[in-house]
């Protein structure tokens, strides 16, 4: 393996690369053309420290799949190198903000690359925010160079390649989120009365055919809706079903 990272086509050398004022290097001159199959994904790695890509390109070029065409060391350097590239993918270290930022980048390219992530902390506010720039892959620590490799051909060939741990962090923050909303919704100010009113407003009945359908007075629904508008701070009756919509995700379940 030692000889194979002394070889030029896994670490370009200087006169292959073109060096960027950010210290980035962007292989742009097909040098691993005839060196890999022609159904080689070629794939172009975005990191901040060059001991990071070179150690990256090193472990993808063991891999006969993969062809490395390019790296750079920020966002900028990356897009415009994809510009001019038929990369299939971009692989992108994520442990530091800026590959973070490089993602979201890259991911608000009308020609946007598919993504993977590469990140060796792992954290779930990492793993969160990839998925919300619709990374379409996420590897850790733990994954071998054969598991980084098999992550992008997958998602060169249009699948998404997440592991069974990253997928169970991104369930605990959706259970998180769906525990706060739970707990928004329990600390409604309304009553299940005055919800169930609400609710008939925003089906658009009158206060005389909500009277009618709950069987009660007329003057009883004003005094409902009344209150009702007090504690949400509002001044009309589609105010009050618009706001408590947006707040309430169990508004269609039956309430006493």
């Amino acid at each position: 393996m030692a000889r194979e990272l002394s070889q030029p086509k896994l670490c370009p050398c200087p006169k292959q690369v073109a060096s960027s004022s950010h210290g980035s290097s962007v292989d742009l001159s097909g040098e691993t053309e005839g060196r890999h199959p022609i159904s080689a994904t070629r794939v172009f790695i975005v990191a901040a420290t060059p001991l990071l890509r070179e150690c990256l390109a090193g472990l993808l070029a063991s891999e006969g799949g993969i062809a490395v065409a390019g790296s750079a060391a920020t966002a900028d350097d990356a897009i415009a190198a994809f510009d001019r590239s038929d990369c299939e993918v971009a692989l992108v270290a994520t442990s530091r903000s800026d590959g973070l930022s490089a993602v979201a980048a890259l991911a608000a390219r009308s020609r946007a690359p598919r993504v993977v992530a590469v990140d060796l902390l792992e954290r779930e506010e990492t793993i969160v925010a990839c998925a919300e720039a619709g990374v379409s892959g996420f590897v850790g620590s733990a994954a071998s160079a054969h598991e980084v490799a098999t992550a992008l051909e997958r998602v060169a060939g249009g699948e998404l390649a997440w592991s069974s741990d990253v997928a169970a962090s991104l369930v605990r923050h959706i259970n998180g989120l769906a525990g706060a909303r739970r707990a928004d919704v329990d600390e409604s100010p309304l009553t299940a009365r005055e919800v169930q009113i609400v609710r008939l407003i925003d089906e658009g009945l009158s206060n005389k055919e909500i009277a009618r359908k709950l069987f009660i007075e007329v003057a009883t629904v004003k005094n409902h809706v009344h209150h009702i508008l007090e504690k949400l701070q509002v001044s009309r009756r589609t105010q009050a079903a618009a706001c408590l919509r947006s707040q309430r995700s169990d508004l269609d379940e039956p309430l006493d």
